[in-house]
């Protein structure tokens, strides 16, 4: 794994870290690597939902045609065996 250093973090800041690793119960770095791992991972999940949503949408319009499709067929079929 590759190493980053942060530099000139607000020194208030520092020990809010401190408080929510220890609430974690993680060390600063350990707290603050799956803080930066969440991060970029919900902008993926946020990817993938808003690539579902639109999957969604196509195939709900994709069953609204089959359906008209299908009653219009269901007519036509019901005509023909008057």
């Amino acid at each position: 794994m590759a190493t980053t250093i942060i530099r000139k973090i607000p020194e208030h800041i520092l020990p809010v870290i401190d408080d929510k690793a220890r609430k974690n119960q993680q060390s600063r770095e350990d707290y603050l690597r799956d803080l930066l791992i969440r991060h970029v991972e919900s902008d993926f999940l946020v990817e993938q939902a808003n690539d579902y949503g639109e999957l969604l949408k196509s195939s709900l319009t994709i069953i609204e045609q089959n359906t008209v499709a299908l009653q219009k067929f269901n007519v036509i079929n019901s005509e023909v065996d008057e």
